[in-house]
């Protein structure tokens, strides 16, 4: 018999297919969804929670170190390890979890490094790299672990070495260099030069570079005989500089220690060096000028040491170059020079004249006629020399140093004490003049012979310019001057404690001992103002053979005016000393 259709069935049975559809055909893909990828978020879950550790750790933001793990030294601080650890213990979950989730090797070779671990954090960034072999961080901090665990060149036993690994990676020395230069710039010299010597061992020349950033570094930490050896080091082989200017710097600072050090003649060979190979750059002509000007300084210096005159017309030649290519900064020094060390009045009088009648700025303009003023003073020619000072004042009542030369001009041509304390007074009535007019009047009444009342006003000098050496050895001299040589060696004495290196304030206690016969400290001081002058000077290897001799020893006494004939030649008192003593 055949089955009736019973519509109510089946809307059951398409009632119960649907509602198998709706409800257990999802919970069914949602159970084989979590059933793929439940490993791998449990796996991300545990990376995330390692990564908060490693945050706590090394913030983020913190790129020391270039940003690299295996650069740092590892941790040491127990609550930090115990960070580490943490991650360390989430990342192995992880890897169990989802073995090729690359991240995760990455983290763990970092985690690794930071534990001092170098040996698990290169079988880390191995796995890494072979999971993903085009990404060149791995490599980077693999290189770095390889260089911890076998250094100098992290070059392992097992045919692993850094800079096969960094090639791996795609990275070139090249792409160290600015890395290094980030680090210089910061005065992070230890780390820059870290990765100088990493780019000059994947093949790039860096030598001079490398010895320059020791210096530095040396420099910083207060090795400063280290540091110059590696500065001389770096100018030795002059190959391998990383820019021109840090060429041009190590020139530069290696001719100033040279100069410091008085060794004229490597200073000399330096400086034509220098002025030799950028002569025609564009970029440090602008350097030329005092380059020159450092010559002429050494120069002149190789003269008054070895007595061979005619390098004092190289010297020249070296003030005449700096001037006419700069005429701001090379009018005074060539002025100087030809004043002091050729005595050619006529020379500089016409220099200063033409740089006057050329003039870059107001400044040059003044200074310039200041010291054409006080040329014609010492010349007595006071009347050019006053007119001059009142061009001066003409165009900036303010320049008050023109107050005192017109108040010597007057003074020395004759007007009297009156005339010239009025134009020291109106020194004093410019504040920004900090006691020279103070000054001005101690010394003219030093001239005076008013001992007592120059005294105050040194005081009142001194008071407003404390730091002023000269002032202190004049304020010594005039108490020695007055015949008060106790107080004079007192005054001395304090100055001396407070300017330990100013050779002049040596120079003048040694003769005030001397008067008060006092020879063994006049010997001591004298050698001890000899040792500390820049270059060799006339008149303090005649005082020396002065005390020397007084004090019998006449051999040191011979050598003095031996020295100081080197200087001048025609010098009676050292001719005299020399006949004396040669017999």
């Amino acid at each position: 018999m055949e089955a009736k259709f019973n519509p109510l069935i089946q809307l059951n049975r398409n009632a119960a297919g649907t509602f198998f559809k709706l409800i257990f055909l999802p919970l069914g893909v949602i159970l084989l969804l979590l059933l793929i990828f439940y490993r791998p978020l449990l796996s991300l879950y545990h990376q995330q929670q390692a990564g908060a550790s490693l945050r706590a750790v090394i913030p983020v933001g913190d790129n020391d170190y270039g940003g690299f793990a295996c650069l740092r030294p590892f941790i040491e601080d127990l609550n930090e390890r115990d960070l580490l650890l943490n991650a360390a213990t989430h990342l192995r979950k992880a890897e169990a979890l989802d073995p090729r989730q690359a991240y995760t090797f990455y983290l763990l070779g970092k985690t690794y490094c930071l534990l001092g671990d170098y040996e698990n954090a290169i079988a880390a960034f191995q796995r890494f790299g072979e999971l993903r072999p085009r990404n060149p961080a791995g490599y980077l901090e693999m290189g770095f672990a390889l260089l911890q665990v076998c250094p100098p060149n992290g070059k392992c036993a097992d045919g692993l070495n850094t800079y096969d690994t960094w090639r791996w990676a795609g990275v070139r020395a090249e792409d160290f260099i600015p890395i290094a230069e980030r680090a210089r710039e910061k005065e992070d010299y230890e780390t820059a030069l870290l990765w100088y010597q990493n780019a000059q061992r994947m093949g790039l020349e860096l030598r001079s570079t490398i010895a320059y950033l020791r210096y530095l570094h040396l420099r910083a930490n207060g090795d400063l005989d280290n540091a110059n050896k590696a500065l001389q080091s770096a100018i030795q082989m002059d190959q391998g500089w990383v820019d021109v200017q840090m060429r041009f710097n190590s020139y530069y600072l290696i001719g100033k220690l040279y100069t410091d050090q008085r060794e004229w003649k490597s200073a000399e060979k330096i400086y034509r060096k220098m002025i030799f190979d950028y002569a025609e750059s564009d970029s440090y002509r602008s350097r030329l000028p005092e380059l020159y000007r450092q010559l002429g300084y050494v120069l002149t210096n190789i003269a008054l040491q070895t007595g061979k005159w005619d390098r004092l017309e190289d010297a020249r030649q070296s003030y005449l170059s700096s001037w006419k290519l700069d005429l701001k900064s090379g009018t005074l020094p060539l002025v100087n020079f030809l004043i002091n060390n050729q005595e050619d009045v006529v020379a500089a009088e016409d220099v200063l004249r033409q740089s006057i009648a050329r003039s870059p700025d107001e400044d040059s303009w003044l200074a310039w006629n200041n010291r054409l003023g006080e040329i014609l003073r010492r010349e007595k020619r006071w009347d050019e020399s006053i007119a001059i000072y009142e061009g001066i004042l003409k165009r900036n009542p303010q320049y008050w140093m023109a107050y005192i030369g017109l108040g010597w001009a007057k003074y020395e041509r004759g007007d009297g004490l009156v005339a010239a304390l009025n134009e020291f007074q109106k020194v004093i009535e410019i504040l920004v003049s900090k006691g020279n007019g103070e000054y001005a009047i101690a010394q003219v009444l030093v001239r005076e012979k008013q001992f007592q009342e120059a005294e105050k006003w040194f005081v009142k000098a001194l008071n407003l310019n404390p730091e002023a050496r000269l002032w202190w050895v004049e304020r010594a001299n005039a108490m020695r001057i007055s015949g008060e040589l106790s107080r004079a060696i007192d005054i001395y004495l304090i100055s001396i404690e407070k300017f330990p290196d100013f050779p002049a304030l040596y120079y003048e206690i040694a003769w005030a001992y001397k008067l008060n016969s006092q020879l063994p400290e006049a010997v001591m001081y004298i050698e001890k103002a000899i040792e500390l002058i820049p270059q060799p000077n006339l008149w303090f290897y005649l005082r020396a053979g002065i005390i020397y001799e007084e004090s019998a020893q006449n051999d040191k006494a011979l050598q003095a005016y031996k020295l100081a004939l080197r200087i001048d030649p025609a010098n009676e008192i050292a001719l005299k000393g020399v006949e004396r003593l040669g017999n």
